[in-house]
């Protein structure tokens, strides 16, 4: 293979995978406590030294200078806190400073956890605080549902105490994974817990807002100057695709006539 191709199609294939990264963390500028993603690319070695059972590679040192294009890793998540509104309902909850609320599993038989930063909450039809976004009742420490009366006005304290007229109701959960690398997007404006790992949340700084919404943690701006430079170095990858296509043609135009 021509090997300026292969550096080419390596660029445009990062490029392309970042691109829909970034389109994503756009489209979710106004979710409520959504949370970023961000590629990271590093360089690869050539073939011959990132493979060393590979046979029937000979050294050049000229190409090997090149390195072996670009290699994306796994997508990560930027958990910084995002900026937090009030939004007036009583339902409405955020958290300062680090840990997730705990929503039941969609199925109701996994043992993985499922995490949120989105304190939209509403009251179902059977009296449960749920995610009004899928309807996921929202667990306590127990990992029981928080039954209340709908009739009644509904006071979450700083620390996750849910009362009402002054009685106690029952106490949100407030976890943290305990390894930040298990914690994966599940869709919803949720996470999953692989394993089911987490831990009660201990920083004393830690607190819920009730009456406020934790907005997005995409910053626009940013994100759409990101867009920009990310599509002009996808033009540039696919310019040199057609580059390296032309002269090859024309090497095998060249040759072919000689012979």
């Amino acid at each position: 293979m021509n090997y300026g191709f292969h550096l080419s199609t390596a660029g445009v294939i990062t490029q392309m995978r970042k691109l829909d990264v970034i389109a994503n963390n756009l489209a979710n500028v106004e979710t409520v406590g959504f949370k970023p993603d961000f590629l990271v690319a590093v360089d690869r070695k050539p073939e011959r030294l990132e493979n060393a059972d590979a046979v029937g590679i000979e050294p050049n040192e000229l190409l090997e200078r090149l390195g072996g294009g670009k290699l994306f890793l796994p997508t990560q998540i930027d958990l910084s806190e995002g900026s937090i509104e009030p939004s007036g309902r009583d339902l409405d909850t955020a958290i300062r400073g680090e840990g997730f609320f705990v929503l039941e599993s969609p199925t109701g038989k996994s043992s993985d956890k499922f995490l949120t930063r989105n304190g939209n909450f509403e009251v179902d039809a059977k009296g449960r605080i749920v995610l009004s976004t899928s309807g996921q009742p929202v667990l306590d420490r127990e990992g029981a549902h928080i039954h209340v009366d709908p009739t009644k006005k509904i006071v979450i304290g700083k620390d996750g105490a849910v009362t009402q007229e002054g009685a106690p109701v029952a106490q949100l959960a407030l976890v943290t994974p305990t390894r930040k690398d298990a914690l994966v997007k599940d869709g919803r404006n949720a996470f999953r817990v692989i394993g089911g790992e987490v831990q009660p949340v201990t920083d004393r700084n830690t607190e819920i807002q009730q009456g406020a919404l934790e907005r997005s943690g995409t910053d626009p701006v940013r994100t759409l100057a990101s867009l920009i430079a990310t599509t002009r170095a996808l033009e540039f990858g696919t310019q040199m695709l057609r580059t390296q296509d032309e002269m090859t043609g024309r090497l095998f135009q060249t040759y072919g006539r000689l012979s």
